[in-house]
């Protein structure tokens, strides 16, 4: 048996443009107001409107249930992780250098401390 494969992550908070600790209230109300915006009975004909609507719907449906919005939100944190990790850490990524290299001397164990003077 095979699965199907999986689609990308689409933000449901940036669908509805609302902030990621909204209340069912702040959902509900930004679902009416992009609900009436992207309706296809307003939209005769503009398939790209239509399109928007069933996001729409799948965001708020998603985000209206506790256990499916928890796992969004897993989701959601493992992907920015990666990307941020992705844009931080590139091949170019020596490492951290200091900005005189002197003060910091290691070459005697003894004075392991930062140097004052130097």
């Amino acid at each position: 048996m095979t699965t199907p494969p999986k689609r990308p992550i689409s933000d449901c908070y940036e669908i509805l443009g609302i902030a990621t600790d909204a209340t069912l209230k702040d959902i509900n109300s930004a679902y009416k107001r992009l609900a009436l915006k992207h309706h296809p009975d307003k939209a005769r004909g503009n398939e790209a409107s239509s399109d928007e609507f069933r996001k729409i719907q799948e965001a708020v449906e998603i985000l209206r249930d506790p256990f499916r919005r928890m796992k969004h939100n897993e989701e959601l944190s493992r992907t920015r992780r990666v990307f941020v990790e992705e844009q931080v850490f590139d091949s170019s990524y020596t490492g951290w250098r200091p900005h005189n290299p002197r003060r910091f001397d290691l070459s005697n164990p003894r004075e392991g401390e930062m140097r004052d003077g130097a």
